[in-house]
Formats: C-alpha cells, sequence, structure tokens
C-alpha cells in the first residue's frame, strides 16, 4: 500500500492531503464465505481542512471543483465572498485551490503507479470501452419492441 500525505499551511489554518493508491484482492462476502473475484484498484484522496485552532472544518474525498455560474445559483454572491472553488461542504478561495491542486499533482507523482496498477486501469478502460460499443439505443418507432409513446407493443400501429 503506498500512501503519502502533505500538509499545506494558508492563512486561515491548515489544508492535509492524504493519497493512497493501491492494488488489492476484490472480495465478495457471500454467507459467511469470502470469495476472492480477482485485483482491484483502490485509488483514494482524503482532503481535511482545519481552521488556525486545529477545529476540522470540512473534510473531502473529492478534488475541489471550481464553481461555475451553470451550477451555483448564487455564484455572484459566493465570487463576491472571495470563493472559488468547492471543498467538500465548504468554499474555499483561489490562492488556497491552486495550492492544493499543486501538492495533489506533487503527490500522484510521488506515489506513480505500480505495473499491475496501471494493467488493471488499462483492462477495466478496455471493458467500459467494450460495454459502451455494445450499448443497443432504444429502437426507432415502429420497429419490434416495446413503444414508448403508446407503452404497448403496437409495432408502430399507434402512429397510423
Amino acid at each position: 500500500m503506498a500512501t503519502l500525505a502533505k500538509t499545506i499551511q494558508t492563512k486561515n489554518g491548515t489544508i492535509a492531503i492524504t493519497r493512497t493508491r493501491e492494488t488489492q484482492d476484490k472480495i465478495w462476502y457471500a454467507d459467511g464465505a469470502n470469495l476472492r473475484t480477482g485485483r482491484e484498484n483502490v485509488d483514494i484522496t482524503e482532503i481535511v481542512v482545519r481552521n488556525k485552532d486545529g477545529k476540522q472544518l470540512t473534510k473531502s474525498l473529492h478534488v475541489p471543483q471550481e464553481l461555475t455560474p451553470q451550477f451555483y445559483k448564487n455564484y455572484q454572491e459566493l465570487v463576491s465572498k472571495g470563493a472559488y472553488a468547492r471543498l467538500g461542504d465548504a468554499y474555499i478561495g483561489q490562492e488556497s485551490f491552486q495550492k492544493v491542486m499543486a501538492a495533489l499533482a506533487e503527490l500522484d507523482a510521488e506515489l506513480g503507479q505500480s505495473d499491475e496498477f496501471a494493467a488493471i486501469t488499462k483492462a477495466e478502460a478496455a471493458a467500459e470501452a467494450a460495454e459502451t460499443a455494445a450499448y443497443i439505443p432504444e429502437p426507432k418507432h415502429g420497429e419490434n419492441g416495446y413503444c414508448r409513446k403508446c407503452h404497448s407493443y403496437c409495432y408502430g400501429d399507434c402512429e397510423a
């Protein structure tokens, strides 16, 4: 298991970042029988924001997301108060966002990827691509199958 941590000092407190990247057995728990079904990647990012007194303000298992007017009704109000990105249940400024993203890039570079981790990632991407390629869209109206217009098996008769 490869885990690295980094703490960033800000003007209002600290931001602690922990990155874990490993490959482990995938286990299905079935009525007392632990079935190993292969290997899986575990890639965890944990970010904890604390104030100067050490009180935890927020914790997130996701990378901070920049604010956009498309997703925030009160976007102008948030920006006027100095918010630049959302981290967990809190908002952070642009300077803190840039520090967090730089620290995450450093931790990713230090962690790297094992050969097994890279192989599993490649296999997962190939399986997802195969699933997407095998997707069969809903048939056109009038072709055999359930009609979403008249909610029956009309085979196109509902438009006649």
